[in-house]
């Protein structure tokens, strides 16, 4: 039996598909989205690419370049690998980010940790990060944590049986 949540998940990823056909025309393929030539995709939802990871390239990779810091690299083509669905190596009973629950990631912790937190705020001896730009990783999360606006929701975290979300592995194709 496909519980709610699952439900849920199923009918947002038909949603996704119906956005993301092929129409054949490569105006369609939205700069920086990682569309494929003709594909369709979401405009309506925050693209990690376009939107996400230049908030980390200004403010984060002065420190996490590599993986030096709790081995997490925040430049450009490692961040996401590195964010989502990869357990925090500061409170492992917690993923960096886990998609659909911003609460639940360590990340949105650390960019605004709720009043007497045990997580210290990032950037650390920085300036905070601008509220508006931490409401766009908030609703990155919010909307899957997709790697670009043409991916499917990955699973929803809730309804998976650990913390596994059915993300595909970037480098060998498993899943997590």
């Amino acid at each position: 039996m496909i519980g709610p949540a699952r439900m849920a998940a199923l009918v947002a990823l038909a949603g996704t598909a119906a956005a993301c056909t092929l129409a054949g025309d490569p105006a369609f393929a939205p700069a920086g989205t990682g569309a494929l030539p003709g594909q369709i995709c979401s405009t309506e939802l925050v693209d990690f690419q376009t939107h996400v990871q230049p908030i980390f390239s200004t403010r984060c990779t002065g420190c996490h370049i590599g993986a030096t810091f709790g081995g997490l690299s925040l430049v450009d083509g490692a961040s996401w690998g590195h964010l989502v669905g990869v357990p925090s190596t500061l409170r492992p009973d917690l993923l960096r980010v886990r998609p659909f629950e911003p609460d639940q990631s360590l990340l949105l912790l650390r960019l605004d940790p709720p009043a007497g937190g045990t997580v210290s705020l990032m950037p650390d001896g920085g300036p905070p990060i601008p509220g508006a730009e931490i409401a766009l990783v908030r609703r990155w999360i919010v909307e899957g944590a997709r790697k670009n606006t043409c991916d499917p929701a990955p699973v929803h975290a809730t309804d998976a049986a650990s913390t596994d979300v059915g993300l595909p592995a970037e480098t060998t194709g498993e899943t997590r």
